[in-house]
């Protein structure tokens, strides 16, 4: 499908007009990196009911008249569903990342590929691992997580790609993979946070900015957090997040509830799997 526009995004919660996922069909636990993986090793995945899955989040996109772009699937990359962590839109600069685990390297690649396919101009990280699931935009701010994923000098690298923007780093602990599964913004009030897993320092000012749900400790390790804003303040959250949909709701957002039970058993949700390309 030919890209309409050239890539474009302020914020994460613009109104979405293009995505980029990949099918989890390949989807599999090969190589335990994460928590999440860990749990769900002995069962692994479900890749018929994953499929199903990302299909029906396609399906609300389509109602939204949101344009999907699918990366072809290769089926020696088991993560390739996550297609977040290849990098990231700020502005009008595509950001290539570079993934911090081996299993996920070749990501990047295929990728770059596509981009050159679509005749996408990119800028590519070189000072340190960086993935999109650690770059949270908002309208005054690009937080980064500082995580297992992502590095400091990767972040200083991009902080120096946008000097008219305010580039902050939030220390977060590894275990929690990426900053989107702690907190997430889904509009210029609200955002979703989970304050253990960073400092006290941070966590308050994250409430200072914003009008903060936050959640359990169940609740983030079944990533209730990474909620997917498509704008015009709706959402796409996940069908057992009762508790968190209903605060949602109560904040005056519509709310798409799908399931998502076999993709978030590889470490990540809705934000997870789409690389938004253009948002107004």
């Amino acid at each position: 499908m030919k890209v309409a526009s050239m890539p474009q995004v302020k914020t994460d919660f613009d109104t979405l007009k293009e995505v980029i996922v990949c099918s989890p069909r390949a989807m599999e636990i090969q190589e335990i990196i994460n928590d999440t993986q860990e749990e769900y090793a002995g069962s692994n995945i479900d890749k018929k009911e994953a499929v199903k899955q990302h299909n029906n989040m396609i399906e609300v996109f389509e109602r939204e008249q949101v344009k999907v772009h699918t990366l072809a699937v290769d089926e020696a990359l088991p993560e390739q569903v996550y297609t977040r962590d290849l990098g990231v839109v700020i502005d009008n600069i595509l950001v290539v990342g570079k993934m911090k685990q081996n299993i996920r390297k070749k990501e990047t690649e295929v990728f770059k590929g596509w981009l050159k396919e679509h005749g996408i101009k990119y800028y590519e990280i070189t000072k340190g691992a960086l993935e999109g699931g650690d770059v949270v935009i908002s309208k005054n701010n690009i937080y980064v997580g500082q995580s297992g994923r992502t590095e400091a000098s990767a972040i200083e690298e991009l902080a120096v790609l946008f000097p008219g923007r305010s580039v902050e780093k939030v220390p977060i602990e590894d275990k929690y993979l990426h900053l989107d599964c702690v907190f997430n913004p889904f509009s210029e009030e609200y955002a979703l946070l989970y304050p253990d897993a960073m400092s006290e320092e941070w966590a308050d000012t994250l409430r200072s900015r914003y009008k903060c749900i936050e959640v359990t400790e169940e609740e983030q390790f079944n990533l209730g957090v990474n909620i997917f804003s498509i704008g015009h303040n709706t959402v796409i959250s996940q069908d057992k997040c009762k508790r968190i949909n209903k605060e949602l709701r109560n904040a005056g957002f519509t709310v798409y509830e799908v399931s998502f039970s076999e993709i978030i058993k590889s470490g990540g949700c809705f934000r997870c799997v789409t690389f938004p390309i253009s948002r107004q």
